[in-house]
């Protein structure tokens, strides 16, 4: 059985806890595809019954499940974080689980590499740190590739590749007129043992999404990174990320699981809603400023993972945008023009025991309203959608609604079933 996971926002919807979540639930998943993105896309997850807690970059989120991870071409991955993340993760788990279900890891020797001067790159760019960035090099690295491509096979050539990256940064980058000459050696020893150390890792038979499948004859699960609004062909720019987040139009996928918070986020700058977006549906009657102080002071995560520290920028909040979800819905239909790819199109609600109210049976009945909304919106999108309309499904009942007050992997969603 397949799942495809995408987020429905700018990210920190809650991908990485449904993953996991699906991975738990689903004995017969037998791997976590990473089909875009690269390490800027942080996803966390958290056991309530070992008590563990992890945020995966680059490493699919059922890997501590013991769930192989397969790193597709169209990824961008950097050596050196990669294998740290590989060491962490390997330091949390028991000796048993590393002995019995140990990190599985397959990486496609067409994926693009990060080197630690794109990294550096990214976090000296003034523009690029106002527009936003994560710090990780993956704009700079997509840009850089134009110039000069590198791949994950490179490193089986790992004096041509030094020499590549010294080559390209020392003449086209102020590194060493800024002193980091003394440094230079050390950053390229570092990285090329990380990228040593991964070689163990490659797979000449992983290429894109559909290479996975070989592995599993039961199922797989295909990690989206960040969220549709991010995506360089539907998001605000400049504001955007530099890689797709929608996949290819072209593989079935029996679930589709779309995440959003219950309430809007986002890192840095950019939009986080319309300026014209009328107030949440939760607190009807409330003007638009009230609003936003209310949720500034009443939505408390005890489990968020973002902070406002590092490259992104502040982390926001806003209240549930109802024009920004019907806008992502609408880009996803647009995407893909064949319904026939899906069996279900599943929506799934996080974070919904943080919005206020949240106590007592007005504050149940205010939620199920809100549920409820969520519901007709999503069913009215897809109505309208000429490739999305019920008759060209291949399920009687395609478009699900699902919400979750946890962030355990253990605590499935729970489907809301509306009027």
């Amino acid at each position: 059985m397949s799942h495809l996971v995408l987020g429905l926002m700018y990210g920190d919807e809650g991908k990485g806890r449904m993953v996991s979540a699906l991975c738990h639930k689903y004995k017969d998943i037998n791997g976590v595809v990473r089909f875009s993105g690269g390490p800027q896309a942080a996803h966390g997850v958290m056991s309530k019954r070992t008590d563990f807690k992890h945020i995966y970059a680059s490493l699919g989120s059922g890997s501590h499940l013991g769930k192989p991870t397969f790193i597709t071409r169209d990824v961008m991955v950097n050596p050196e974080t990669l294998m740290a993340e590989l060491n962490v993760l390997e330091s949390k788990r028991s000796k048993k689980d590393n002995k019995n279900k140990p990190v599985r890891l397959h990486i496609s020797p067409e994926a693009r590499l990060i080197t630690p001067f794109d990294v550096l790159s990214s976090r000296t760019d003034m523009i690029g740190l106002h527009n936003g960035t994560t710090g990780m090099g993956v704009r700079k690295a997509i840009v850089r590739h134009e110039l000069l491509p590198l791949y994950v096979k490179d490193v089986f050539h790992p004096e041509v590749l030094r020499e590549k990256i010294a080559n390209y940064y020392s003449n086209t980058s102020p590194w060493r007129e800024e002193g980091t000459t003394d440094q230079w050696e050390d950053v390229l020893n570092e990285y090329m043992l990380a990228a040593t150390e991964m070689i163990r890792y490659i797979d000449y038979d992983i290429l894109d999404m559909c290479s996975a499948m070989r592995y599993s004859v039961t199922g797989l699960v295909y990690e989206g990174a960040q969220g549709i609004l991010l995506d360089p062909n539907v998001g605000f720019f400049p504001n955007v990320t530099a890689a797709p987040v929608l996949p290819p139009q072209k593989y079935f996928i029996e679930d589709v699981w779309l995440v959003a918070r219950a309430y809007s986020t986002r890192h840095g700058n950019g939009p986080i809603r319309p300026k014209s977006m009328l107030p949440n549906m939760l607190l009807e009657g409330i003007d638009l400023e009230e609003l936003e102080a209310k949720f500034l002071a009443e939505i408390k995560n005890p489990h968020e993972i973002n902070s406002n520290v590092g490259y992104q920028g502040d982390f926001r909040i806003a209240p549930f945008s109802a024009t920004m979800f019907r806008y992502s819905l609408e880009k996803f239909c647009e995407h893909y023009s064949d319904a026939a790819l899906f069996k279900r199109i599943n929506i799934v609600i996080t974070c919904m025991d943080c919005i206020p109210p949240q106590k007592g049976k007005v504050g149940e009945e205010l939620k199920r309203k809100f549920l409820d909304e969520i519901l007709t919106l999503f069913r009215e999108v897809m109505a309208c959608s000429p490739s999305m309309q019920l008759q060209h499904m291949t399920e009687p009942d395609p478009y699900r609604l699902y919400y979750t007050d946890s962030p355990y992997q253990e605590d499935f969603p729970k489907r809301f079933e509306g009027k």
